[in-house]
């Protein structure tokens, strides 16, 4: 089992009206492997992350977004991964 909790911080830009919001965020967590002591038992690593996306508005409270987000895992940076994520956003 592989858990990456992480909180990141977005800045968001309003254009065309209000309704596209390019935005950029930086962030930190932990990446946790839990395995049996036969395969070396759970570690955990400190990660940092970076994302650039877009949110389209439809509404006042319903959006569309498409983000790109990379991570580095360890201190050392020994692991990465980049990931693609389309979506809906809601805004109270």
């Amino acid at each position: 089992t592989f858990f990456v909790p992480e909180a990141q911080i977005q800045a968001q830009a309003p254009l065309a009206g209000g309704r596209v919001a390019p935005y950029l965020g930086v962030g930190a967590g932990y990446a946790i492997d839990r395995r049996t002591s036969t395969f070396g038992g759970t570690r955990s690593d400190p990660t940092f992350s970076a994302a650039t996306g877009v949110r389209y508005w439809v509404t006042d409270q319903l959006g569309l977004r498409g983000e790109l987000r990379v991570r580095g895992v360890g201190t050392g940076f020994g692991g990465s991964a980049a990931e693609w994520t389309l979506g809906t956003a809601w805004r109270l």
